[in-house]
């Protein structure tokens, strides 16, 4: 089992910006088989920007739940659970930096979609979230840059990369840990033919 997840924030900077959404989805055996999402109120107004880019207002997150109870629900929904994301250093940052303020840590294991993209499709040429999953053939039809859009695309790119590795290499499955190490291999190929899989 796996929670894939993503963010919308009102910028890039973890340290000085805020999260506006947040969406979970969970994978159980290779299939999507529930989701959490909240808007969040960031206390503060949302840049014309971001507004253009995600489509949520300053009047929109105003109606959003107060970031520690949202954390409690995407806590209580996590658990322990191995996390995944697009671009998961993005993600991580913003959930320890907002976790710190109130007090937790963030002890769950990530593993970036970006990265293993870039170590399983070396000749894709861009690695955007709706750019790869165009080009391995994922629908990506959607409301992009909302946080549960983003977030069941990218747990769909997990799932196929999980199918297209089983299916070169003959495998009956390959685990979180192993993906998880393959992000950070020079030779996804000759890794996998270095170890041992069932």
């Amino acid at each position: 089992m796996v929670v894939v997840i993503d963010c919308e924030t009102t910028g890039l900077s973890a340290k000085t910006n805020r999260i506006i959404e947040l969406a979970a989805v969970r994978i159980e055996n290779d299939e999507i088989v529930s989701q959490w999402q909240s808007l969040i109120n960031p206390g503060c107004a949302i840049p014309e920007e971001i507004t253009r880019i995600t489509g949520i207002s300053t009047e929109m997150a105003r109606g959003g739940q107060p970031i520690e109870v949202a954390l409690q629900g995407f806590q209580k929904f996590v658990g322990s659970a191995p996390l995944v994301a697009h671009n998961a250093k993005f993600d991580s940052a913003f959930l320890e930096t907002e976790l710190n303020r109130q007090g937790h840590a963030l002890p769950n294991d990530f593993a970036c979609t970006l990265k293993l993209s870039k170590k399983v499709y070396p000749r894709a040429g861009t690695y955007r979230l709706q750019e790869i999953a165009k080009y391995v053939d994922l629908p990506t039809e959607g409301n992009y840059h909302r946080a549960l859009a983003d977030a069941m695309l990218a747990a769909e790119l997990w799932l196929q990369i999980k199918r297209d590795l089983c299916a070169k290499h003959r495998l009956t499955d390959i685990d979180f840990s192993i993906l998880r190490r393959l992000q950070d291999v020079s030779d996804v190929d000759l890794f996998l033919k270095s170890i041992k899989l069932t």
